[in-house]
């Protein structure tokens, strides 16, 4: 409470908060801090049918003085007897926790409804089942009291009341009063007060709280109410603007509303004063694991891992047994034993199973313990890990275990932990997912419908102003850059902010959790609130770090893909080489390994297959395992900031001295170059030089680490007292505490380095030694990745002399495999690599040629696929023959002819082909034979598209981003110049163009192509196809997209233009020159980028650079400014979607073009 203020007059009994997901926008923070603001001593929460919240505004409400009354809303469906017969009434009541039992039965009416099949609302009896401790208010005109007055059941209605009262007794109920501007809510308080007379029951006056301001109502509670019911904004505004007003009141108005029922307010802080719940913390709740027969816990745990270590081989048994020892005491008098022996049997299991299982994670691998029960397997002692990091007996908290598994094999753990401890006993756990800066705009911009095209404007710099700034607000980013002028012009725009401001951060879905779950000693349904999202293993509705306050025993049960494509790479080499490899043999200073990892070639390697990493460690040139640890820790962007990982890089070549600021420090820097880089270092300085325990060490780690200025210098003093004792001078001691303060904002983990520099070496040893089945087996766990890392991928295999062929009917499996090829292994792309083929079309393709062999034709295949009405589509179809699957069947074929005939076929047998011909959609070009048709075959040539039906093959948006651009005259453009020309003199002899194949005349080798762009065949031009060109010609069809070139030709030359030209008045002919297909024009593509001397500031080149590195592609990019010509090195996709992220950059001078040249 506010200190100096008088206490609010009402309590704030009716609280939603954003838990209540899409039906509030008030986030706990903000409530509280108004609450407090207010000075108000009570605040109640009442979400609707959850609690997800309570443990949350219980602590945030007893840090600011105010009393936590913990309550819900909670949907009730009863049977009631109707004049014929019994009908189920919907009504709904408020429920709130007079103390920690009521609480505990709110938890059982709420997970009551959460469990129950479609969520169904409980019954009347379930609330008397778990009434103890509870205080029931009925909800005015949501009330089953006020519904069945309503519908003129006054008997009922009196018999229901009865019920509650005989149950709760009167003294635990109370009528709701509200003065919202709720329809008929005035009927409901006169009612109530009636029978508040009749039955002794108290009204309460009661504000409904759904935001905090009233200018929310029709801002941010009208936004999330249209992405509740999937309408528009405006819709929400109309359908809002007559209901009530939701928010949190002022003790004025809440007096000036009940100045005529005063008893109601007073009511209300009896009611507040009732309920008085303590959260009791019980130590940790851990179950008891069942040992074996003649053990206590402690005993079997001992056993294990004295038996493992006495197994352990080229050690210093004294060492390890003392170690060992002080592990297992500290463990005991925390009586954690149960849970280490838990976490031992789930990896336990996985082992015995054969599902992967990391070699661990985090600080549990400075365990000996954990490495003695195999849960990890980085030897603590060996990579000098302090326990002490993991455990600290001087600052008590449950062990933080996480486990990795292979994705696919992780809900096994689940179950198996289910079965052995209680299904009841053991849930997932919940996780709230909120709406970030993106997710926000993207659902606000839909239901205030902005146009495309401003969406496409403000997308890309917002973006990136909350890549620079997570924490910015929507205001600031249109208010402080080139979005400005959107705001200032479009209202949407500043509506966007305003209802951004409430919503930012809210809670927008509910999720699960993606490793965690919760083991109880006792039933979870009497202790927690619970879920079923999912439908089979109940969910915590409480979050994990609630669940770590309340003590619950809580194990992260994660699933990384890296251990399942490790599996792939093994079962791959042992099908292809037949050489079974266990990873645990693989030597750990393999030089192929290393000197890979040292080229920075580290593509789809666990943590090294980042730009940064590739970037990096060429630098860094690990030799060892614990260096390429130490590189994990130091390719962050804080050690590359902070210029220490170009330290290391420099002593370690050799380039840059190495120093220790104490002879004493340099057995523990040693092995970083007397850098610290490690968090575990920092504690071993604390104890082995200056006198810390372990445990303090970890503190003073903790401490270093955090950056809290006030503790950092209280710190100091300890450090400096303690240098005194070890006779270490002062100056010398302030350097080193301000040395480990500098380096300890970028220390990592040692311990979760190790590891996961183990699983990384894993992979990299297979990439080294076994690329083929490496690159085949990564490629085949995400087959449909066709991006920019995909041709990286590629183009590895082909430097290291392994083909690699395309997609291809016969040869081709459903994933990518290994064939021998030409004598030497290869990788086959498989079917399901293309996009948009279905992976029912590419099984039915691979049975029918499992079933009577190879299709040896174009013909062959048509009959046993295409005609037999299967799976296969005209869409499975289409891809394949772009992408080449069938040039192997296709003799001599073009891929767009090929195409044709499939859909010939398909038309045919959806016996459309009459519609076609009516509409001119047939072969126009039909078989003939003579001199006239000089040289060609007999063929079809492409049909058009069917009516209504757009071709993507032809004119994508690539494609028609690139003809838009490129440096050629349009077929259009060149009729306007012609028409111009006949007014202002003679046209240009030669044009360089484009168009599309239109038609084509065989007896008069005449050729038509038109504007792509021209949808109605408006600018179509007629030339004359000489003989040399008739070979190319015969190897297009309709549709296709060509470059060409032509000239204008008198007649009168010595060339038979006999029939070339239809107007015989003409006295000129276009003759073509030269043709080349899209596809062959497409590899001498250039893209410009080109600007004025003074257009581009400097830092546009940069800008310019990260852009094309999103939007790889394979067309060169060049930069020209004024007469200078830049080779950028870089490959782009040239798109509007580019062009329009290049436009976007702020400083970028508007005097900027593109265009595309052929050469």
């Amino acid at each position: 409470m506010s200190p100096n203020r008088e206490p609010a007059s009402y309590v704030p009994l009716k609280c939603q908060t954003d838990h209540s997901v899409l039906r509030s926008c008030v986030k706990i923070d903000d409530l509280v801090a108004c609450a407090a603001e207010r000075a108000h001593s009570y605040l109640a929460i009442c979400d609707l049918n959850n609690v997800s919240g309570y443990y949350d505004f219980y602590v945030k409400c007893r840090k600011n003085g105010i009393k936590p009354i913990i309550g819900a809303a909670i949907d009730v469906r009863d049977e009631i007897a109707g004049p014929g017969e019994k009908k189920e009434l919907g009504h709904r009541i408020t429920l709130y926790c007079k103390n920690y039992a009521g609480l505990l039965n709110l938890f059982k009416i709420i997970n009551s409804i959460n469990l129950s099949e479609g969520r169904t609302p409980v019954t009347s009896e379930t609330i008397f089942k778990y009434q103890q401790g509870l205080i029931c208010a009925f909800s005015n005109v949501s009330s089953a009291v006020y519904k069945l007055h309503s519908m003129k059941h006054a008997g009922e209605a009196d018999r229901l009341l009865k019920r509650y009262i005989e149950n709760f007794g009167a003294g635990r109920l109370y009528f709701e009063l509200w003065k919202d501007g709720v329809a008929h809510e005035d009927d409901a308080n006169l009612l109530f007060l009636e029978l508040a007379k009749k039955y002794d029951i108290k009204p309460v006056a009661v504000n409904n709280c759904q935001y905090l301001a009233p200018c929310d109502r029709l801002k941010s509670f009208a936004a999330i109410y249209a992405l509740r019911n999937e309408i528009d904004f405006d819709t929400a505004c109309a359908k809002l603007s007559g209901t009530g007003n939701f928010h949190f009141k002022s003790s004025r108005e809440m007096s000036e509303a009940f100045a005529h029922i005063q008893s109601a307010l007073e009511n209300a802080r009896e009611l507040a004063f009732r309920c008085n719940v303590e959260i009791p913390h019980e130590g940790f709740l851990i179950p008891q694991y069942p040992a074996a027969e003649g053990f206590t816990q402690h005993g079997y745990l001992s056993f294990l891992t004295k038996n493992k270590l006495s197994l352990l081989k080229d050690i210093n048994f004294e060492l390890y047994e003392h170690r060992l020892n002080i592990e297992l005491d500290i463990i005991e008098k925390l009586n954690f034993s149960s849970y280490f022996l838990i976490v031992w049997d789930l990896v336990n299991y996985a082992r015995q199973n054969s599902i992967p299982v990391g070699p661990g994670r985090g600080s549990a691998c400075s365990s000996l313990v954990c490495y003695l029960l195999g849960i990890t397997k980085i030897d603590p002692i060996e990579y000098q890990l302090t326990f002490e990091r993991f455990l600290n007996p001087g600052r008590v908290k449950m062990p933080d275990i996480d486990i990795d598994f292979a994705s696919s094999e992780r809900y096994r753990i689940i179950e198996y932990a289910a079965s052995k401890y209680g299904k009841d006993r053991v849930s997932q756990i919940i996780t709230f997912s909120h709406f970030k800066h993106k997710a926000l705009f993207n659902a606000l911009v839909k239901i205030l419908r902005f146009p495309e095209n401003l969406i496409k404007n403000i997308a890309p710099v917002f973006n990136r102003s909350v890549a620079d700034n997570p924490d910015i607000t929507f205001e600031s980013i249109f208010l402080n850059s080139i979005l400005n002028k959107f705001y200032n012009a479009e209202s949407r725009v500043r509506d966007l902010c305003e209802i951004a401001r409430s919503l930012l951060n809210n809670i927008k879905q509910v999720s699960i959790h993606a490793g965690g779950i919760v083991i109880s000693p006792t039933g979870l349904f009497d202790n927690l609130p619970l879920s079923k999202p999912n439908g089979e293993m109940n969910v915590t509705a409480v979050e994990m770090n609630v669940l770590n306050e309340l003590g619950y025993l809580k194990i992260d049960l994660l699933g990384i893909n890296a251990l399942e494509k490790i599996e792939l790479i093994r079962d791959s080499i042992q099908k292809y080489r037949g050489v079974s490899i266990d990873i645990e043999k693989i030597p750990l200073d393999d030089k192929k390994t290393f000197e890979l990892i040292s080229s920075g070639e580290t593509y789809g390697i666990f943590q090294l297959e980042t730009q940064l990493f590739r970037k990096f460690l060429p630098q860094l040139k690990p030799g060892c395992i614990k260096e390429l640890a130490a590189a994990i820790a130091l390719i962050r962007p804080g050690p590359i900031q902070a210029n220490v990982l170009t330290d290391y890089a420099l002593r370690k070549s050799g380039r840059a001295k190495i120093e220790y600021p104490l002879e004493s420090m340099t057995p523990i820097l040693k092995e970083t170059y007397g850098l610290i880089v490690f968090q575990e270092q920092i504690m071993r300085i604390a104890t082995d030089v200056f006198g810390y325990s372990y445990s303090e060490a970890d503190i003073f780690r903790e401490i270093m680490s955090k950056k809290a200025e006030d503790k950092i210098e209280l710190e100091r003093e300890n450090f400096l007292r303690r240098a005194k004792a070890k006779k270490i001078e002062a100056g010398k001691a302030a350097e080193i505490f301000n040395l480990i303060s500098k380096f300890a904002r970028y220390c990592f983990n040692k311990a979760h380095s190790a590891a996961y520099s183990r699983v990384a070496y894993y992979m990299a040893y297979f990439m080294a030694n076994y690329p083929l089945e490496y690159m085949v087996s990564l490629l085949n766990n995400d087959i449909r990745d066709r991006g920019p890392d995909y041709s990286v991928k590629i183009n590895f295999l082909k430097r290291n002399r392994i083909a690699v062929y395309g997609v291809d009917i016969n040869s081709s499996g459903l994933y990518h495999s290994i064939e021998t090829r030409s004598g030497a292994p290869a990788m086959v792309h498989g079917l399901s690599s293309v996009a948009l083929v279905s992976v029912n079309a590419a099984g039915e393709i691979i049975a029918e040629r499992g079933r009577n062999g190879q299709f040896v034709s174009i013909s062959d295949f048509t009959a046993r696929v295409v005609e037999a009405g299967g799976r296969v589509k005209i869409s499975d179809l289409e891809p394949l023959v772009r992408n080449g699957a069938f040039d192997s069947i296709a003799a001599g074929m073009s891929r767009e002819r090929i195409l044709a005939d499939f859909k010939n076929v398909t038309f045919t047998r959806r016996r459309v082909n009459d519609k076609n011909e009516a509409a001119g959609q047939i072969n126009f070009l039909k078989p003939f034979s003579g001199a006239a048709i000089r040289g060609m075959s007999e063929r079809k040539f492409m049909p058009q598209a069917p009516a209504g039906e757009k071709s993507a093959f032809f004119l994508d948006d690539e494609r028609s981003c690139i003809l838009k651009h490129i440096k050629r005259t349009s077929i259009s453009d060149y009729f306007k110049k012609k028409r111009s020309a006949a007014q202002s003199g003679p046209a240009e002899a030669a044009v360089k163009s484009y168009g599309e194949i239109f038609n084509y005349h065989p007896l008069i080798s005449g050729l038509e192509l038109k504007d792509p762009f021209d949808v109605i065949g408006e600018y179509v031009v007629k030339l004359f196809v000489p003989q040399e060109l008739l070979k190319k010609i015969n190897s297009l069809a309709k549709g296709d997209i060509v470059f060409f070139e032509f000239e204008v030709c008198e007649k009168r030359q010595a060339i038979d233009y006999s029939a070339a030209a239809e107007d015989a008045g003409s006295e000129n002919v276009l003759v073509l020159k030269e043709i080349i297909p899209y596809m062959e024009a497409s590899y001498s593509f250039s893209a410009f980028i080109k600007a004025e001397e003074n257009a581009l500031a400097p830092d546009c080149m940069v800008l310019i650079k990260h852009l094309t590195e999103r939007y790889e592609g394979s067309i060169p990019l060049f930069i020209k400014i004024g007469e200078l010509t830049i080779a950028t090195n870089k490959k782009i996709n040239f798109s509007e979607k580019f062009i329009r992220e290049i436009r976007s950059i702020e400083k970028l001078s508007a005097g900027i073009d593109f265009y595309i040249e052929l050469k």
